[in-house]
């Protein structure tokens, strides 16, 4: 019997798979900035406050045009964003108070200015140890309103003490006592009392060359006023 001869089957090469590439996460897209952070007085983050310097510059310019609503405005914006980062006595807060008052005085706006100032001086006077320069500012805007709201005697009655009170915080011839001075003279004149005033304006005209520069309006207006009591008191046949 013939033997079988067994051809051996070749072994099919098994394939071998590359193992599959799971999809890569798509990086987050990029974010812009965040607008820097200022702790709040509580300790929490609060948005930056606008650029209050271009504000203050803004309003400047605004009044030195004549639109002075648009600039209290302004001015109004700069308190506000201040406000949470100081107390209400703190400089940096009373001065920009101080600006508004002075720009609402400006405006004419004569019982919101008086009503301010007498806020605003009574919160100086409780917060800080002595009477300063501000208080002093406070007392006489708020008298100066009187005077405008035509109350001449509670008026000079008030511009009185805040001189005295200036006085005592400022130099005898600073600026803002030589003008006070003025507006009581002025009040003065306004009341009917010539002579009184008169005296009050030649003492003042002799400060003021002392005080100040030779070109500063205020000789100018005194000089005027002299000479128009001058008048007066010549026509009227009025002690000088």
């Amino acid at each position: 019997m013939a033997t079988r001869t067994f051809q051996p089957v070749p072994l099919r090469k098994r394939r071998t798979h590359s193992p599959r590439r799971r999809p890569q996460p798509r990086p987050p897209a990029a974010q812009p900035p965040s607008s820097p952070q200022v702790p709040s007085p509580s300790g929490a983050a609060s948005p930056a406050p606008p650029d209050l310097e271009d504000l203050r510059e803004r309003a400047q310019r605004l009044a030195a045009e004549g639109r002075l609503s648009q600039a209290l405005e302004l001015l109004g914006k700069d308190l506000d964003a201040t406000l949470p980062r100081f107390g209400l006595s703190h400089p940096e807060i009373v001065s920009r108070r101080l600006a508004i008052l002075r720009l609402q005085f400006e405006a004419q706006e004569l019982q919101a200015v008086r009503d301010g100032c007498l806020e605003l001086a009574a919160t100086l006077a409780s917060a800080r140890s002595a009477p300063d320069a501000d208080l002093a500012a406070c007392r006489v805007m708020a008298a100066r309103c009187l005077g405008r709201l035509g109350h001449n005697s509670a008026a000079l009655r008030e511009l009185r003490q805040a001189l005295d009170l200036q006085k005592e915080v400022l130099p005898p011839l600073h600026p803002e006592v030589l003008e006070t001075r003025r507006e009581i003279a002025t009040l003065l004149a306004g009341s009917g009392l010539a002579g009184e005033a008169l005296e009050a304006l030649r003492s003042l005209a002799d400060d003021q060359r002392t005080a100040l520069p030779p070109d500063h309006p205020a000789h100018a207006e005194v000089e005027r006023l002299v000479g128009r009591l001058g008048r007066l008191t010549r026509t009227l046949h009025l002690p000088q």
